[in-house]
């Protein structure tokens, strides 16, 4: 039953409750029907009621588990890896990219020599073009209707290349569509005039890799609570809690809930304090150290057999550069003393009963919004395809993204992944990018003022739940 009927039923029989017992009230007063509470109430003969009067009287429904296994690793997890360091650092993160990429781009491209910038103009015979490989990091682009030119660089040098709209129109599109400091392959053309034409472009794309489960095992994506907002939608989140718990009239639904083992938050659990200008006018709890404690209370009511695998967002509280180590314990010990739920850094890699999956708050997504051409907050997708393709997570220096000068770069994608989780943008997205099932996860806050100044309409209420056996989603809705 409803809080404010079993309020007024407590009312109208003349007990009072203690304040432990209006909380336990609170949080599980759905597991009690009116008829027992009136019994309850018949017979009680103390003018107060108590918590430990109501566990006795409160009995959760139990539902039918299906016995699962958990395999659960973490592959990689930058927590345990940040050093941190001067701005020298990042220099030798730049280098680390480009060792890295630069490797896999010349798997990818398979031909027998790579020029470096340095080497060029080659010897050309008069009147006569010429091809040749590089690879390089975008150091500059700008672009004009007809043509853009990018200055890309080696350990060798910088060297400037165009190209030409008329001619290619989509090798146009496509580095319209390169983030700076990415590594790019270039086949490119030595006209007899001196200037460097790019005929195609290689990424270092990440590649599908083909994990599934044995067993028909499912896993929650969510991102983006904001706990501790006056946005959050806290009622709605409850329900989505009855919903795991068993509650629920749907067979076929019931069936899938039996199976969930995993819920994965990718980041933003809560709302922070001083994350943008006048936020605490929006402040439902005030004090960050309380929206951990409140973030915790409303999560352990999930069944005790589903694991929870939080990382940071920027609103969490952790370092704000990227990569970030885990929620900081001061801030949320409940969760480092509780087995069920599993902190780890931001991006992190985990492994679920063979499934690759990479998760990453997202925090880039919004950078490529303002530096991408005809790139909309709508169209999460193509954002999505870009970090795919250039096989990064936050490319680019200088922007709103902050970059940490780690000496090794975290932020490179593995090769190949099954799935990509991220949420930050508060916009649902579910779709395959090259065969990677790819999640943006939406949120449970609805829209502040900050994002309604920005244009920011957020999807909330909608939960991708997937079967690791096959990858098939389906999106529960609890907007109605």
């Amino acid at each position: 039953m409803e809080l404010n009927d079993a309020l007024k039923l407590i009312e109208k029989y003349g007990f009072l409750l203690t304040n432990d017992g209006y909380e336990y009230l609170r949080e599980n007063c759905s597991y009690i029907s009116q008829e027992d509470l009136i019994g309850f109430l018949t017979i009680h003969d103390n003018l107060f009621i108590t918590k430990d009067n109501l566990e006795k009287l409160i009995k959760k429904p139990v539902m039918s588990m299906v016995k699962l296994k958990y395999d659960y690793k973490v592959i990689f997890d930058p927590t345990n890896y940040l050093k941190g360091g001067g701005a020298d650092n990042y220099s030798y993160l730049f280098r680390d990219r480009y060792n890295k990429l630069s490797n896999h781009i010349k798997e990818i491209m398979r031909v027998k020599d790579i020029t470096s910038l340095s080497a060029l103009p080659l010897k050309k015979k008069p009147g006569e073009t010429e091809e040749v490989y590089v690879i390089g990091l975008v150091y500059s682009k700008r672009l004009w209707d007809d043509k853009i030119m990018l200055e890309v660089e080696d350990y060798t040098g910088k060297q400037r290349l165009f190209i030409f709209k008329k001619r290619n129109p989509h090798v146009f599109l496509e580095a319209s569509e390169i983030p700076l400091d990415s590594v790019i392959g270039f086949k490119i053309e030595i006209t007899p005039s001196g200037i460097y034409t790019v005929k195609e472009i290689y990424y270092p794309n990440v590649k599908k890799s083909n994990g599934v489960s044995n067993d028909e095992i499912y896993v929650v994506f969510t991102s983006d609570l904001h706990i501790g907002s006056m946005k959050f939608y806290e009622d709605e989140f409850l329900e989505f809690i009855k919903i795991l718990n068993g509650q629920v009239d749907d067979f076929k639904l019931k069936r899938i809930i039996q199976k969930i083992r995993y819920i994965i938050i990718a980041g933003d659990l809560v709302e922070g304090v001083g994350v943008f200008p006048n936020q605490r006018e929006e402040l439902l709890i005030e004090d960050l150290y309380d929206q951990y404690k409140h973030a915790y209370n409303l999560l352990r009511k999930i069944r005790n057999d589903i694991k929870i695998i939080i990382i940071p967002g920027n609103h969490d509280a952790s370092r704000k550069a990227l990569p970030q180590p885990a929620i900081f314990e001061e801030f949320a010990p409940e969760f480092y003393s509780d087995k069920r739920f599993v902190m780890l850094g931001n991006p992190v890699n985990i492994s679920l009963h063979g499934v690759n999956i990479y998760i990453y708050h997202g925090d880039f997504i919004q950078d490529l919004f303002t530096m991408i051409p005809r790139l909309s907050r709508e169209n999460i997708s193509k954002a999505l395809s870009i970090l795919l393709k250039v096989r990064h997570t936050a490319p680019t220096y200088g922007l709103n993204t902050l970059i940490a000068p780690e000496k090794e770069d975290l932020l490179i994608i593995p090769k190949e992944i099954d799935i990509f989780h991220t949420g930050h943008t508060h916009k649902l997205y579910v779709g395959k990018i090259s065969g990677i099932l790819t999640i943006n996860s939406g949120t449970w806050q609805s829209q502040t003022k900050y994002q309604k100044i920005y244009g920011i309409t957020p999807d909330p209420l909608k939960v991708p739940i997937v079967n690791l056996k096959n990858l098939e989603t389906i999106v529960l809705n609890l907007a109605y």
